[in-house]
Formats: structure tokens, sequence, C-alpha cells
């Protein structure tokens, strides 16, 4: 299944412990007992959290590990088990609620399992997709029966809608010959739902597609009279992606290009949503925003999110991005000195005023001379220079070099200009590091003339998007 944004939850190994910790200390407890006996393979679980990066867990052979996740929500943890029918291994789903205690194991077939001791009606939900891919295939992984991108209109139509119609018989077949609970059987309806949509719309609307084909106008109609907003699953990443999906419809805006607007997306999202929904969506259009050349629009959405947040998790994130916004989102400005290859001092901003009647914009390479990532990209930011720097592009190269010296020996052997190479007079400690939050790198930015901060993220030399961007960027 296609993952959507996910942000990265911390993980603590605790002696024989391994803890999943979401941003909220009042979150409930989920512990999965894992046992295991000798002989048996390692134990592969992903867990995706709400608002986090999946998270791989690699449990040991031949030992028995609690595995606690605190999270406030339910959440979807999916195992890999090794096996010779499947060339990547078979994937397994499990919902997951807080508070529940459970027990995993592998039966003789070497296949995951997670059951409940005292609940007979979890252990039947927990045991819903090992059955339901006996008989509908896989619904996670790499063997997942899908409908290539290519096949379009009606048939796309009918060969998902006859996928989803399948899963949905053996929902309601599995329900009524075990005791599951209305609210699993509900997320199962939504997930299923969900899931289709995505499918159905992906050729047509997906931000993943840089080459998208035309609009269909039946399946937008399909997509229309089948969406369902119910705040209650915004947890789910199926339902998220769907509501995102239904805004970029909704926006109106072509999409013949391969960046979305996400600002008309961001109007939509107001006209449209509430509650939940809304706060979910703003946080997503965030993070898919990201990929834009133009964050300013990042700024305007997450003071709108801070602003209405209800949720308490949602609104500290939202607290938690505001001082970065509100600072990329302006010029450079003063007292952010670099030194030259002279060692003299000066503004970093006056390095593209001085500069604005040759270049448009500047690409801002932050580097070291010990940082092997940063020289391996040195070729590809050569070749960039030569096709776009009569263009009206300039390159700019900022060390954050503590030796002096060996800044200096870097420089000539990389051949780099030196009216352009400069140095952080406190290494990462400088304010311009602080100001970028510069914590790894290579890192690059693309600055206009004025010192406006276009992307705090740009691509590396050696991605084609930096082409892209820089093409767009010389056309408007």
């Amino acid at each position: 299944m296609k993952k959507l944004f996910n942000l990265l939850f911390l993980l603590c190994l605790l002696g024989t412990s391994l803890q999943a910790t979401a941003n909220t200390e009042q979150a409930d407890s989920t512990i999965i007992i894992v046992q295991k006996t000798k002989g048996q393979s390692n134990v592969f679980l992903q867990y995706t959290s709400p608002f986090g990066e999946y998270k791989n867990y690699v449990l040991d052979k031949n030992k028995t590990d609690t595995v606690v996740f605190r999270e406030n929500y339910p959440f979807r943890i999916i195992s890999n088990d090794a096996n010779k029918q499947y060339k990547n291994g078979r994937q397994l789903s499990f919902l997951l609620y807080p508070g529940e205690k459970l027990y995993l194991s592998k039966d003789s077939k070497g296949v995951t399992q997670i059951k409940s001791l005292t609940e007979s009606i979890r252990t039947n939900e927990l045991a819903f997709f090992d059955e339901f891919e006996k008989q509908c295939g896989e619904f996670e992984g790499f063997a997942v029966e899908g409908v290539p991108s290519t096949i379009l209109g009606k048939e796309r139509i009918q060969k998902l809608q006859a996928i989803h119609q399948k899963r949905v018989v053996f929902l309601d077949g599995y329900k009524n010959r075990k005791n599951i609970s209305e609210t699993y059987y509900e997320y199962l309806k939504a997930l299923f739902l969900n899931n289709y949509l995505l499918e159905l719309t992906w050729p047509y609307y997906s931000q993943y597609i840089e080459k998208r084909a035309p609009a269909d106008k039946e399946t937008a109609e399909i997509f229309a009279k089948d969406l369902k907003i119910n705040d209650k699953f915004f947890h789910e990443f199926n339902y998220r992606g769907t509501i995102l999906r239904y805004l970029i419809i909704q926006s109106g805006q072509p999409l013949d290009t391969p960046e979305i607007n996400y600002l008309p997306v961001f109007e939509a999202a107001m006209n449209k949503l509430s509650g939940i929904t809304l706060e979910v969506a703003l946080l997503d259009i965030i993070n898919n925003n990201k990929r834009n050349i133009d964050k300013s629009i990042n700024l305007k959405v997450v003071e709108k999110l801070a602003e209405i947040a209800r949720n308490s998790d949602i609104k500290a994130i939202a607290n938690n991005m505001l001082p970065f916004y509100r600072a990329t989102a302006h010029p450079v400005g003063d007292n952010m000195p670099v030194l030259n290859s002279n060692f003299e001092t000066q503004e970093f901003n006056t390095v593209f005023t001085k500069s604005a009647s040759e270049y448009k914009y500047f690409y801002v390479d932050f580097w070291a001379s010990w940082c092997a990532p940063c020289r391996a990209q040195m070729p590809a930011s050569k070749k960039l220079k030569e096709d776009y720097g009569k263009k009206g592009i300039g390159f700019i190269y900022v060390s954050t070099d503590e030796d002096a010296n060996a800044w200096k020996k870097a420089t000539k052997q990389l051949n780099l200009s030196l009216q352009y190479s400069y140095m952080l007079p406190s290494g990462n400690a400088s304010a311009i590091a602080k100001r970028f939050t510069i914590t790894s790198i290579p890192r690059y930015l693309i600055i206009d003339a004025n010192g406006n901060v276009i992307s705090d993220q740009a691509p590396i030399p050696s991605d084609s998007k930096i082409k892209q961007m820089f093409d767009k960027l010389l056309k408007n």
C-alpha cells in the first residue's frame, strides 16, 4: 500500500524493552509480549504512528521481547514474514488500540500472529488479514492486487470496483462467521473504501506523479459520490490521503505540471472541511508542500492551524513548526556574518545584493572539507554551474569548517570560486546555521537576489529535480 506523508517519532531502547513514544506524556501504553521459541526466524514489524514515519523493528530469534507503544489513537503495525511463495516476504496488517496487552508468536509455517489472551473478539479481529489474504490477496506489501496507472477511464473504474467489492463481500462474510466489534468493522469498511478511492484517482490527481493523465469526469463524479468525511478516522492514512485528493480536485487547478499549487488546496480546505479532519488536512498540506519550490504558503497554513487546532497533538506540532517557518519566510536579514576567502567579515545578505545585476537566484551549498557526501556532490554542482551560471543562477559555497586551513585547502582542491566561497565564523554555532537549522550537511538553499528564501531544503545537485526548479524559476 502506498504510504503517505509521515513524521518520525522517538524509539527508545530500554533493556530488553523497545518503546515507541508519541509526542504526549498522556499516551496510553499498548504492550505486545513477543513469545519466541528456539529455531524460529526473526520477527519483523513496521509501526506507523498517526503523526509519524514508519519504524522498523527487528526482534532477534530465540529471545522474548516486550514491545511497548505509547499512542493515543488506534494504529496499525505490519509484519513481514519470510515465505517462499512471496518474493519480498508476506505482509500482514494488525490494527491495535491504546492500552491493550497482546501476545505475538509465529505459527508452524512461520507466520506472525497476534492474539489477546482475554478477549476472543480482539483475537478474531487480529486474525482478519491472515484469512483475508487467502481469498482476496495481499493488502500490504509488493504483491497487492492493483491496477496499473496506464489503465484509465471505464476499464480502471470497473477493475477497481471489482477489487473493492470482493474485499467488502469478504469483510461482511467474516463478520457473519466471527464475532468482531462494530468499531473494527466500520474501520475496515472505511479503510477499503478510501484505498479504492485513492487508487481510482491516482493517475489523474496524485501529488506523486509528475505527468498526470487528463482529468476523467466519470472518475471525479464517482469519487465525489462515494467519499465519506468522518472525523473518527482522522488518524488513518488512507482516509487522510483521500481527503487531500478531494481538496486537490476541489481546488480546480490545472494539473499539467509536476508541482501542485497548495494555496487553492488550502483555500478549499478552509471552505469545505471542519473539525479534526480540517486540522489533519492542513498538516498534510504543509508536509506535501515541502517538496515544492515556494514554501511561503506553509507559514499561512501553520499559523491558521496553530490558531484553530483543538487536538492537543496537532496543536503542539503546529506550534513547534511556527518558529521555523516564520524564520525562513522572511529575507536573510542582518547580523548574519560570514568570512570571505581573505577572512574578512561581511553580512551574508550582501552576498546576494552585490551580485543582483548578474544573478536572479543563488544556489547556496552548505558543506565542509571533512564531509565526504558534500565533496561527492561537487562534480554535479560544477556541471550545474556550467549549465545555469550564464542563465542567472549564482552558486555560493558556505563552509561549516572550524579549521580555516582545511577549508582553504579543500576549496583549492575542488576548484571552487573564491569570490563566492565563504566560511561560517563559528561553525554550527554561527547565526546563519541557527537561522536555517543547519544540523547536517550537505544542505542546499535557493535564495533570490533580494535575500528572500525561495527554498530552504533544495534538492542536491545530482537530483534531476534541481534542474526543474531552476527552469521554473527562470521562466517566471
